[in-house]
């Protein structure tokens, strides 16, 4: 795969960042994985998605013994350290109330507001989601964005043919 002209940038809902992380080999370790090539990756995180991965990784390694949950802790620190990020702090007020009537006829829960205002802000190249009901076809039809479930954006990438 060459470099392209600019990096792709992806808005990675907190779905893919926690099952890429904390799940079993699957589409979001890949996408995870893919994004750690700089030259050919950004992924643009929103404050709002960094949270709830950290919630989410709160939650799931309180159970854990220090050792593992230190692992767990540690694997999320270092795919950040290896990734080009490029953040965005939470919308204001007046961006999400600029932005509501026209996203929540078609999303699913109030307290996602914040992350799609971002990804609207943003302009990602791809959002990606292992949520299907948040990022839905009515939020996608609406908002233009490119959304995709990890493995639907792997299956679209041209990849050399094996020789």
């Amino acid at each position: 795969m060459t470099a392209p002209a600019s990096p792709v940038r992806l808005f990675l809902d907190a779905g893919v960042i926690i099952e890429g992380c904390l799940g079993r080999w699957g589409a979001a370790t890949g996408v995870l994985i893919l994004a750690t090539m700089r030259a050919n990756f950004t992924v643009v995180l929103a404050e709002a998605i960094e949270r709830e991965v950290r919630r989410a990784v709160t939650r799931r390694t309180a159970a854990l013994e220090a050792t593992m949950a230190q692992e767990v802790a540690q694997s999320l620190a270092g795919w950040m350290e290896r990734v080009r990020i490029e953040r965005w702090p939470l919308p204001s007020e007046d961006e999400i109330q600029a932005h509501l009537a026209f996203i929540l006829p078609v999303i699913r829960h109030v307290n996602d507001v914040p992350a799609v205002v971002t990804a609207l802000r943003a302009q990602p190249d791809w959002v990606l989601s292992t949520n299907t009901a948040h990022w839905n076809s009515g939020l996608t039809a609406r908002t233009g964005s490119r959304v995709a479930t990890p493995l639907a954006f792997l299956s679209q990438l041209h990849l050399p043919d094996a020789q």
